[in-house]
């Protein structure tokens, strides 16, 4: 992959849409909001939504012919395994670092690039920065921090972000260095292939670069903003299953790549994707076997409860997921046979 990178361009905006009609105008007015002492562009995917997002982004070009780079596409890639970002965003970003946005999300921080582009420049050892998000749930309207744990600005460690980035930051608030992404390594392809790319990039960047955390709130992430949201089916029984294969080939692949003192805290981890797929699968006698039967003995009482439940009562788990809402969450296995 070829990125041509332009002296004047600082930052490209990398902003995937797909029907985001009731968000996009608010995702792009929070760019073009920036007040910067550079000049920045960005790059909007529309991946052929069915709703008015494509209109509203040729609006904004129109007006903006200088800052919004529209990509439009007459079927959907994603749903052809296909990443929008990588595949169709990146070769045409010119800037030197890659900020990233998707269109059912904002930034609240008129200063969030320079703020980020003034530590990245004058700490030329860091590849990646990122800061806290504010979450808006919007089937119920709570609010809340991303990272409640974290409260100073602080440099991110392998251990950090080994087993994923959630609850640490969101992809909104990502700032990376445009030439430390052209050639990511087999694992990062690895878990894309599985749509999960927010964790590898992290555990990329871990590595073989230094990242650090900006404790200033400077976006929003919409949970269940849409129907085909990630926020939306992360209870899809299908979604889950994909999402932590990918995490188990992710990390097999992370072996040959991670320093030896993490090599325990690896092992422990890809462990514990190991169990989840085990319980996504059905495969709940299994858990109790060796190597899992560590993870379910120190499992708490009522979690060691609803497995036996899941195992032996699975009329009662079918008819609690039901009362909830997420039936789509249970296993095959589990369904019963028509």
């Amino acid at each position: 992959m070829i990125i041509t990178i332009e002296e004047n361009i600082k930052v490209s905006i990398l902003c995937p849409v797909y029907n985001h009609e009731k968000y996009i105008r608010q995702a792009l007015e929070s760019f073009l909001a920036q007040k910067t002492d550079f000049r920045y562009e960005v790059i909007v995917n529309d991946d052929a939504s069915t709703d008015r997002s494509a209109e509203i982004i040729r609006e904004f070009a129109e007006k903006y012919p200088d800052i919004i780079v529209p990509l439009f596409h007459e079927e959907n890639t994603y749903s052809k395994g296909i990443s929008p970002i990588g595949k169709f965003m990146i070769p045409v970003a010119r800037g030197q670092y890659f900020a990233f946005c998707e269109g059912d999300d904002y930034w609240t921080d008129e200063n969030k690039l320079q703020i980020q582009v003034d530590w990245m420049d004058s700490h030329p050892e860091y590849s990646m920065c990122a800061h806290n998000t504010r979450s808006i749930h919007c089937d119920t309207g709570k609010t809340e921090l991303y990272n409640s744990r974290y409260k100073e600005d602080r440099d991110l460690t392998l251990r950090d972000v080994l087993h994923g980035v959630n609850g640490v930051y969101h992809a909104t608030s990502v700032l990376v260095r445009a030439n430390f992404i052209i050639e990511p390594p087999d694992f990062y392809y690895i878990s894309e292939k599985h749509k999960v790319g927010d964790d590898p990039l992290a555990i990329t960047h871990a590595i073989y670069g230094k990242i650090h955390y900006i404790n200033r709130t400077m976006s929003v992430y919409r949970i269940k903003s849409t129907p085909t949201a990630w926020s939306s089916r992360i209870h899809e029984n299908a979604c889950i299953i994909d999402r932590l294969h990918g995490a188990v080939e992710m990390y097999e692949a992370l072996k040959k790549h991670i320093p030896d003192e993490y090599m325990e805290l690896l092992e422990k981890t890809l462990l514990d994707y190991k169990w989840e797929l085990l319980q996504a699968e059905g495969k709940f006698s299994e858990l109790r076997r060796p190597p899992f039967d560590k993870i379910f003995k120190e499992k708490e009482l009522k979690q060691r409860l609803w497995i036996y439940m899941k195992q032996y009562l699975p009329g009662a788990y079918r008819l609690y997921l039901k009362l909830i809402g997420h039936e789509e969450s249970l296993p095959e296995t589990m369904k019963k046979k028509k």
